[in-house]
């Protein structure tokens, strides 16, 4: 029975478990609301998320848009200067920061004397939007100004008076305005790349040949010598350069971040050091070894290869082969390769020599010494009467005085050549090129009672002559064999004499290689009739060459009347003048048709005699090729004008004149086969200080031959350009320019002016330079102004040692660009109108900023993008 349990005892238990699940019913509530809680929570977290992924994604797409309105400013401002800039002709397009007579454009800016462009508001529907423009154009790189809010505030107000907002408005309504967009354009032309020059080259340290921009001195345009030495390559001074030398510097961010990480005194003393840079350095340079023509079938500019004068290949490339390369067409630049001639010489008018004139330039840069190029194809040399159709100058004797001898004797006449005088033009002894040579003359002689009688006159030159040529100096041989006996003549009397000479020529013994030869056609004397006396009797007369650099040439000869003896005095010259100038001498009733040398002694008063027998180092020595032409030298310091509109058609002319000068060779070569040349300063620049870099340091008289600051080699230190010789050339108001007038043009800018109106070509005055060959426009450079420069060596020297540091070429521009995404509100809302911005009450949803950089070919208006990025500072 104990096991059974008592109905009460089951009720009981019952109850008791009952009332255990009654005590537990209010924790499903708490659960419950607990769940509803969380649910709650995590709804309004999602909502919240939501609402903060949408924001943000609202946001990021007005970033986006501000971006988009960024680069849609950009292709705006790439379309304006892209059109400002198309009219080739027009000089002012050459040029940016010089553009004149168009409102509302570039011109300088009172702070850092910046050349600039703004955004100007040009739809008649629009409103001048002026607010918040200064900040918008204030933009920074680490902390340093890039724009001046102030002082452009007080530029904009007071002289670009359609300075604005542009307005992009939406397209369904009219109205409304959706974008904003304002930019300026700072022109950057015309300043000092940091990484195409040295930045330490002090007067006394370097020579300025003008082989290379690395010889300009940041010193110079900076006047800041700390800071030119930080800007410099370290390997030049490794403990003042913060540039490593394996670098560059790639823009102004990396200046002046390279600058912030250095604990220097450049840093704490922005932003003066950042003015300075920004006035006068620029990280960008680009140019290339290339000059414009007008191609003739299009009328569009065509770049052509320069030639290239330091080429290493003279003496492997056969030289017949290397004259006609010189006298090509120039190759096209875009074409590849590194070929093509001298255009300027190739399109030489018919009466230039410039066969003559490639031959001298292949015979300075090669090593053959003592072996002038010539023309092999009509000349043999082995034959008596052939001769060449041009011949070189090398640094060889001259053949400069032929004198024959008409003798009677019991017998009869004789004829033989008395005399052959030969002349060392240059200041260095060449007696070891010919101590062991052959003169050779043919001549024709002819009389009443002699018909056309060949004869062939030898002398041999060895080392028991005692050969001995000083430079400069004469020498003449006589004993030139053999003494020739005419044909029996009954009578005493030989009439119509007339001797004509064939050629002339020296050439080495062993070798037989010439070395000289005169005479490109025949030179006949005059008929004359030779008297004996007592049945003996000699007569004398001598043929004498003017210029004997140009020997070969028949016109340049002069003959002498018949005189008794070797020393009397003919008609036209005097006879036999071994050892004294030539009596010849003539530089004409027009000196300035010549290179004369006044007071010069190496040689005499003529033009400079030099040849290198190497590639040439530096652009003076152009001035040393011999034109072919008496007494002239390629002319450096006198531009021939030429319309940009023919320029295909250019060529070498006269030497002087309103229409004369060579200088325009001096944009068509360069001095190494390199294509892209960085350091290189446009010539048309507004900056005094690049201006004194440029040209300071150059030195005046200095030695073809080795031009070293060293003692003994020729340099006249007293002629060395002084601290203030930027100050002597730009004169005291503004930069170069080809006037004698020390008032500069009001723009300041390097312009052509003589002060009468037009300059020497009858162009307008303030032409810029359209090549950099019109240097040589620049009076000041070589009337004497900054030192004497009385011979032609000394004014050509300062425009050939600048003319391969400039360029006009390139033009550079910094883009700075503001958008802002606009809410518009409605007209009405706190006293708005929609339509036009009004500060305080529309809103500026998102705003974005770009910089870029803008390169521009001035000769063809093409525009290249060299940077772009978008700034978050």
């Amino acid at each position: 029975m104990s096991n059974f349990t008592t109905p009460r005892e089951s009720v009981n238990r019952g109850a008791e478990t009952h009332r255990t699940a009654s005590d537990e019913q209010g924790v499903a509530l708490l659960m419950t609301l607990g769940v509803l809680s969380l649910l709650m929570v995590l709804g309004l977290s999602f909502a919240l998320s939501a609402m903060n992924s949408l924001k943000s994604v609202r946001i990021a797409k007005d970033l986006v848009k501000a971006r988009l309105y960024d680069e849609s400013g950009f292709e705006k401002i790439f379309e304006l200067l892209e059109k400002e800039f198309a009219d080739l002709e027009n000089p002012d397009n050459l040029f940016p920061a010089t553009k004149r007579n168009v409102p509302q454009r570039m011109g300088p800016c009172s702070w850092d004397e910046r050349y600039f462009w703004v955004s100007i508001f040009d739809d008649e529907d629009q409103d001048q939007d002026f607010a918040d423009l200064n900040d918008a154009l204030y933009m920074t790189m680490v902390g340093v100004p890039m724009t001046h809010d102030s002082t452009m505030e007080n530029h904009i107000a007071t002289n670009l008076t359609s300075h604005s907002w542009i307005h992009s408005t939406d397209a369904v309504d009219g109205t409304k305005i959706n974008a904003r967009v304002t930019y300026i354009i700072y022109d950057e032309t015309g300043k000092v790349d940091p990484n195409g020059i040295c930045g330490t080259v002090m007067e006394g340290q370097e020579l300025r040949t003008g082989g290379s921009p690395d010889e300009i001195s940041l010193i110079d345009v900076l006047e800041d010598t700390p800071l030119a030495q930080a800007l410099q390559s370290s390997d030049v001074d490794p403990a003042n350069g913060l540039r490593d030398p394996d670098s560059m510097w790639f823009s102004y961010y990396d200046i002046f971040k390279t600058f912030h990480k250095q604990d220097t005194e450049y840093w704490e003393n922005f932003p003066d050091n950042a003015d300075n840079i920004m006035k006068n350095i620029f990280p960008f340079s680009y140019d290339i070894e290339a000059f414009s023509v007008i191609e003739e079938d299009t009328g569009q500019p065509i770049d052509k290869h320069r030639f290239n004068l330091g080429r290493e290949d003279w003496d492997t490339i056969e030289n017949d082969t290397m004259v006609a390369t010189i006298l090509s067409n120039a190759a096209d630049f875009w074409a590849g390769g590194n070929t093509g001639g001298i255009q300027w010489l190739m399109n030489a008018s018919d009466s230039t020599p410039k066969e003559q004139i490639a031959a001298n330039i292949v015979d300075y840069c090669d090593i053959d010494d003592g072996e002038p190029v010539n023309a092999t194809t009509d000349y043999n040399i082995s034959s008596p009467t052939g001769r060449p159709s041009y011949c070189g100058n090398e640094q060889v004797p001259y053949i400069n005085e032929i004198q024959f001898k008409v003798g009677m004797n019991l017998t009869g006449f004789t004829f033989a050549v008395h005399r052959i005088e030969l002349i060392n033009m240059y200041d260095y002894d060449v007696a070891t090129s010919f101590a062991d040579a052959t003169l050779t003359v043919t001549v024709v002689v002819d009389s009443s009672e002699v018909s056309d009688l060949d004869l062939t006159f030898v002398r041999n030159i060895t080392a028991a002559d005692g050969v001995t040529l000083d430079a400069p100096d004469y020498i003449y041989f006589n004993d030139i064999n053999p003494v020739e006996t005419l044909p029996n003549i009954p009578q005493e009397t030989m009439t119509s004499l007339a001797i004509t000479v064939k050629s002339v020529k020296l050439t080495d013994t062993t070798t037989g290689l010439l070395m000289d030869f005169a005479f490109d056609e025949d030179s006949t004397s005059g008929g004359d009739t030779i008297v004996g006396t007592g049945g003996l009797m000699e007569r004398y007369v001598s043929v004498e060459c003017n210029d004997p650099r140009n020997n070969l040439d028949a016109d340049e000869w002069t003959w002498d009347s018949w005189g008794d003896g070797p020393g009397d005095s003919g008609s036209v010259i005097q006879v036999g003048s071994p050892r004294t100038p030539n009596t010849v001498f003539s530089i004409g009733a027009d000196a300035s048709q010549n290179d004369q040398e006044p007071g010069a002694v190496n040689p005499w008063d003529v033009s400079t005699a030099f040849i290198r027998n190497g590639p040439m180092k530096h652009f003076w020595e152009l001035g040393l090729i011999h034109r072919g032409q008496s007494w002239q030298t390629i002319n450096l310091h006198d531009y021939q004008p030429v319309d940009l509109a023919e320029s295909a058609d250019m060529g070498m002319g006269n030497y002087a004149g309103s229409n004369g000068g060579d200088a325009n060779i001096l944009s068509q070569v360069k001095l190494t086969s390199d294509t892209e040349v960085t350091g290189r300063i446009n010539i048309n620049t507004p900056n005094a200080n690049v201006l004194k870099a440029l040209f300071h340091g150059i030195r005046l008289g200095s030695d073809f031959s080795d031009p070293t600051p060293a003692s003994g080699v020729g340099i006249n230190y007293n002629n060395l350009l002084a601290d203030n010789s930027a100050t002597d050339i730009i004169g005291t108001t503004g930069p170069v320019y080809t006037g004698s007038s020390a008032v500069a043009p009001a723009d300041g800018t390097i312009r052509a002016e003589n002060g009468s109106g037009v300059n020497g070509s009858g162009e307008p005055l303030n032409d810029p330079f359209r090549y950099r060959g019109e240097v040589a426009r620049v009076d000041r450079l070589k009337n004497g102004t900054i030192g004497t420069q009385n011979t032609d060596r000394l004014q050509e020297e300062i425009i050939a040692k600048v003319a391969n540091l400039i360029t006009i070429r390139q033009n550079y521009f910094t883009v700075m660009i503001t958008s802002q995404i606009i809410d518009d509100l409605l007209t009405g809302y706190k006293g708005g109108q929609q339509g036009v911005y009004d500060a305080g009450i529309d809103q500026v949803l998102a705003e974005q900023r770009l910089i870029a950089i803008l390169y521009r070919d001035a000769t063809n208006n093409k525009f290249d993008v060299v940077r772009y990025e978008y700034l978050d500072e």
